[in-house]
């Protein structure tokens, strides 16, 4: 192999060897930019649904409201999952509400009715 010959096998080589890094760590971002989503706001809608999925008495007006006007802000940080925040606040509901079960029960049933009464197409077949 001539002096020629050997240097457009080296950077035949260095360029391929370039580009199968350069493919491999694309290939690594995709599938980090999969995993990592956008946070996209939930509707009222979407958070009265969630609420009454658990049973809670969260009220979804106010939750939406309260982040809402913060811009879906968790302190200096944009929200990662409503839902987590809608848990939070249940928990809290119950922390410092002072209440018994029974009465959390009765604020379910409550939510569920309106629930129901808002979205007549929703409810299952009896």
């Amino acid at each position: 192999m001539d002096k020629d010959e050997f240097i457009k096998k080296y950077l035949s080589d260095l360029v391929l060897d370039a580009f199968n890094s350069l493919s491999s760590r694309l290939d690594e971002l995709e599938k980090k930019a999969e995993r990592k989503k956008r946070f996209t706001p939930p509707s009222i809608e979407e958070v009265r649904d969630y609420c009454f999925e658990r049973g809670n008495s969260v009220d979804p007006e106010s939750f939406h409201n309260f982040y809402a006007c913060k811009n879906w802000m968790v302190g200096k940080a944009k929200m990662a999952s409503w839902q987590a925040a809608v848990r939070t606040w249940e928990i809290n509901n119950e922390k410092h509400s002072g209440t018994n079960k029974q009465s959390l029960a009765s604020r379910a049933t409550a939510a569920r009715k309106d629930w129901e009464r808002r979205n007549p197409e929703r409810q299952e077949a009896d």
